[in-house]
């Protein structure tokens, strides 16, 4: 009987402690950058623009013209995403770094499916996805690590 009272009382005031350490957690929370916050947005829409582009060419009624539309577009989100990159502080050197490491993968998709939407070589087609793929993963890997930090 002892030992259950004691048991309860114990469940209670770990209870307690932990939702006070939570609460004092959460009232600390770093300011978020509202730069950072637009690259991260615009690294998404880029991710979804990106996707949809890859997704479009490796169909089988391929049109030539709205993927040459689409190529462009994209061009201009990772042109413009190259400019916020340089613009990051210095002590943001590695997100920098590793946005244009991500940008590099996606511009290295893009020539791949101009390839592939010229020569409907299936290796260009491999390769503009493998690169997709593996940038990707790396935004999603970095939004992870760096933007959703200060969140």
């Amino acid at each position: 009987m002892y030992l259950k009272k004691l048991s309860v009382i114990f469940s209670i005031s770990i209870l307690i402690l932990s939702s006070c350490i939570n609460t004092i957690y959460a009232l600390d929370v770093p300011p978020s950058d509202p730069f950072i916050n637009s690259i991260d947005k615009d690294l998404d829409f880029l991710d979804s623009n990106m996707y949809v582009l890859i997704k479009s060419i490796a169909s089988e009624n391929l049109d030539v013209n709205a993927a040459k539309k689409q190529i462009s577009f994209v061009r201009t989100l990772i042109y413009d995403l190259t400019e916020k990159a340089s613009d990051l502080p210095k002590e943001q050197y590695d997100v920098a770094s590793a946005l244009q490491a991500i940008l590099g993968f996606y511009k290295l998709s893009i020539l791949e499916a101009n390839k592939y939407i010229d020569s409907k070589n299936s290796d260009d087609l491999i390769s503009s996805i493998n690169a997709f793929s593996m940038g990707y993963t790396a935004s999603i890997n970095l939004r992870n690590i760096v933007f959703r930090a200060g969140k």
